[in-house]
């Protein structure tokens, strides 16, 4: 069975009512976007009514995104917008990894990595001898330093 789309009193938004899909009493209802790009038709899906979405909420986006076209700054379509965030997200990801690596010490390392590994592949005496070693001889002197620094020893 075809969409039947459905307009709102904001132009360039639309919407259609899933079959089956019920947000609260009614059907749930899902908004797209109508807009012109560079001389192109672009239509795009923004979301359910249940994930938030609302014809204003819709017509709001919609705007932000023809000023941005107009003005030239930021993404002009939803694609853009998703894109740069995706990148962004990576770029974050990225960032947060590379600090923890920066501030993981070797007394850190020695205990969340390389003594619960050696934990599950070595002999319980050879295990316990080297914590016994890292607790008495090598944490005092090394514990507190961060791993990927040189300290020239």
């Amino acid at each position: 069975m075809p969409v039947q789309w459905k307009r709102t009193k904001h132009q360039g938004v639309r919407y259609y009512e899933h079959g089956t899909r019920k947000h609260g009493v009614n059907l749930d209802r899902y908004f797209a976007i109508r807009y012109m790009v560079n001389g192109k038709r672009k239509e795009e899906g923004l979301g359910f009514a249940s994930q938030g979405w609302t014809a204003d909420k819709a017509a709001l986006e919609l705007a932000a995104l023809k000023k941005a076209h107009t003005l030239g700054e930021g993404p002009a379509s939803l694609e853009e917008k998703r894109t740069l965030k995706k990148e962004l997200d990576a770029k974050k990801r990225q960032e947060r990894t590379a600090r923890e690596k920066e501030g993981l010490t070797f007394g850190e390392f020695f205990t969340k990595t390389y003594y619960t590994i050696s934990k599950t592949s070595k002999k319980s005496s050879s295990y316990r001898k080297e914590n016994e070693l890292f607790k008495n001889w090598l944490k005092p002197v090394l514990g507190k330093y961060p791993i990927e620094q040189d300290h020239g020893f």
